[in-house]
């Protein structure tokens, strides 16, 4: 959600102008705005109150105490009509794409890992290889068959004749990292 703030933040920027005015060292706070500011389009020219008739609004006030008097921060925006209109929609969509696919490549990754740990020395670099001559490559099969042989071997439900051998991966193999090296395996047949 953080990056969508900021991101809508950004969107926002990108449409509209917007600068940073300051003024340090003032007193009364009910004649900041008809002081000169520092800084951005105020330019030690301008008031905010002068900004405000050229068309500036005000975004964000920061106010800072310091030593019995304040210095203050104006951001201020100018909207410019001839911008395109923001798709929010757009914006929320392509993050929630962004945080997906972030995730499948973490998923992927932790399934690499895994399987270069515990499965590559008898299954091969790719999972192609018959271990024993007595499985199927893991390559071959669905994610349902995939996660079934390992729930198996956990619960001595299945033996092939080298059970023993297996059985202590399946029981180190927690689902989702299963599900993790079913994914990593499918990355590697488009290739």
């Amino acid at each position: 959600m953080r990056y969508l703030l900021y991101t809508i933040m950004i969107v926002q920027l990108l449409i509209s102008d917007s600068t940073i005015c300051f003024k340090n060292n003032w007193q009364d706070l009910s004649t900041i705005e008809d002081q000169i500011f520092n800084g951005g389009e105020c330019k030690n020219k301008h008031s905010i109150s002068n900004m405000k008739k050229l068309s500036w609004e005000v975004s964000d006030i920061k106010i800072i105490e310091k030593n019995n008097s304040f210095n203050f921060i104006y951001i201020l925006k100018k909207n410019n009509s001839e911008k395109q209109t923001i798709d929010y929609k757009k914006i929320v969509n392509n993050l929630k794409i962004n945080e997906k696919n972030r995730k499948i490549e973490k998923d992927i990754n932790d399934g690499k890992r895994v399987y270069n740990l515990n499965c590559k020395r008898c299954h091969g670099e790719t999972g192609e290889l018959e271990p024993y001559n007595s499985s199927v490559a893991i390559n071959t099969l669905t994610i349902q068959r995939f996660q079934e042989v390992m729930r198996a071997y956990n619960w001595d439900e299945y033996d092939n004749g080298f059970a023993m051998i297996m059985k202590p991966y399946a029981e180190l193999t927690m689902p989702y990292e299963i599900d993790n090296i079913y994914k990593y395996l499918q990355t590697l047949k488009k290739k």
